[in-house]
């Protein structure tokens, strides 16, 4: 039997099994906003993209420097 699975874990394990990848709209060096989660609305600067894991590294500016930040795609917008 086959246990029925919600929420983020169900996207991970449809992502594992190829079913569902997100369309990666970013490129690097592409600023955006953070739409979501403890740096919202901030500006940074795509660094990196990771299209296995559905993750950027985003590069926000806090108290003066730049910091590198893993978010999925859902978290951020273009800028």
């Amino acid at each position: 039997m086959r246990a029925i699975r919600s929420g983020k874990h169900a996207r991970a394990d449809e992502g594992a099994r190829g079913e569902v990848k997100p369309k990666v709209s970013f490129e690097v060096g592409e600023t955006v906003k953070v739409a979501d989660g403890p740096f919202q609305n901030q500006t940074g600067v795509v660094e990196e993209i990771d299209p296995e894991r559905g993750k950027l590294r985003v590069s926000v500016t806090i108290f003066g420097r730049a910091t590198p930040v893993e978010l999925e795609y859902w978290q951020v917008e273009r800028g």
